[in-house]
């Protein structure tokens, strides 16, 4: 974890370095409070900060309560290190803002335990950020979900009209394979298209030899064959240019800030539950664990993985058109021990406490996070014979979108 420290006393902020990083943690010191602040504004600031109360500048008083007013969605958590150390001092020093109070001199046990309270909270706080963003993402895009089936609704039926027609995934027969056919997939993409109000679609198979190149609008969606042991990665992919068309097209006006991705990632949304709907019409268990995500592929820090085998498709509407590639890999469930259980494992069978067999404890299909993974470790204490968790893990295209 990195940690500013500001203080004045050299050999105060030599001890104070010393014991962080030999307890592998980095430490970047400060002399004075004004600069201290600052390295505290920054746009990825430290999560953690050990304050001086008396120093130059703003004193570690004035420095949280600077912070306090500034408002930030995720402010460092501070503590106070002061040989102040009345009970007025210490009350003091947490109505100014700070999250814990040490008192000079330091004691090597007590700093590190009040470390690593600290760190269970920045990662709390971590979490109900990220859970919050979620929730605020997911609203966006139901709300823009709505108003696209708003659109769509107004010419659904002349779309109908002239969608391909016939069923081309008929309950299946005992042997008969889940897996849809490219002319499936094609009339199944270019019938939902339609019916989005797109316009009559035309569909392509496109043959890309050589790497993969990924399109500056890329939307993913995964899919789960559970009894074949399947993972299908979909990447509906678009220019800049025919983005604004699709946006044009979905919502009748132009699109506003993040509302050109999530349009791409509610098209994506409703073309996999479509190609999910098919696969089970014809006897097969599909999972969708994951919410569909969309990524400006010029702008992300990390490249696309490698994609050796692949289908591409092509549909045009109007003067419009759009990419979909999709990729198929085997994908057997691992059984882990809850110590090697990472975010995004994917719960392959469902999860019993042995002193509760009859109910699960989680179902087949959930996603493990930080939080379900310590559950899982406290409850392996329970069971004499260890736990063993069969999970599927994400492929290496879902991991670049979701993680």
């Amino acid at each position: 974890m990195r940690i500013l420290i500001a203080d004045d006393d050299s050999v105060c902020r030599k001890v104070l370095m010393s014991l962080l990083e030999k307890a592998g943690h980095e430490a970047l010191p400060f002399l004075e409070g004004t600069s201290a602040l600052a390295g505290l504004l920054v746009p990825d600031p430290p999560p953690l900060a050990i304050l001086d109360w008396m120093m130059p500048g703003l004193n570690g008083l004035e420095v949280c309560a600077r912070l306090r007013a500034a408002n930030l969605n995720l402010r460092p958590y501070v503590i106070i290190h002061s040989a102040r150390g009345e009970k007025a001092d210490i009350v003091a020093g947490l109505d100014s803002g700070a999250d814990d109070y040490l008192p000079k001199p330091v004691n090597s046990a007590e700093l590190l335990a009040r470390l690593r309270v600290a760190e269970r909270t920045i990662k709390y706080q971590w979490e109900l950020k990220e859970q919050i963003e979620a929730m605020e993402l997911m609203i966006h895009r139901y709300n823009l979900l709505g108003e696209i089936v708003s659109q769509t609704s107004q010419t659904a039926t002349s779309a109908r009209a002239n969608s391909v027609q016939g069923n081309f995934c008929q309950p299946a027969q005992p042997g008969v394979a889940t897996k849809l056919t490219d002319r499936e997939i094609e009339a199944i993409v270019g019938r939902t298209l339609s019916e989005l109000g797109l316009g009559e679609t035309r569909a392509q198979l496109v043959t890309q030899p050589g790497p993969y190149k990924a399109a500056p609008f890329t939307a993913w969606a995964g899919l789960i064959l559970p009894k074949e042991n399947v993972w299908i990665d979909l990447l509906l992919e678009a220019s800049a240019e025919e983005m604004d068309k699709l946006c044009e097209k979905s919502l009748h006006r132009a699109g506003r800030g993040k509302e050109v991705q999530g349009v791409l990632a509610e098209t994506q949304t409703i073309l996999s539950a479509a190609l999910k709907t098919a696969i089970q019409s014809k006897g097969g268990k599909v999972l969708a664990p994951l919410l569909s995500r969309v990524r400006f592929t010029q702008s992300f820090e990390r490249p696309m993985p490698s994609i050796p085998n692949r289908r591409s498709h092509s549909f045009t509407f109007g003067d419009c058109s759009l990419g979909l590639t999709i990729v198929v890999n085997q994908c057997r469930p691992r059984r882990k021990e809850p110590e090697e259980l990472r975010p995004l494992d994917i719960l392959a069978e469902p999860v019993f406490n042995s002193k509760m067999p009859e109910v699960p404890l989680a179902n087949q299909g959930e996603i493990l996070n930080e939080r379900y993974i310590e559950r899982l470790a406290v409850m392996a204490l329970d069971e004499t014979q260890g736990l063993l968790v069969p999970v599927f893990e994400p492929s290496e295209i879902a991991q670049y979108f979701c993680r």
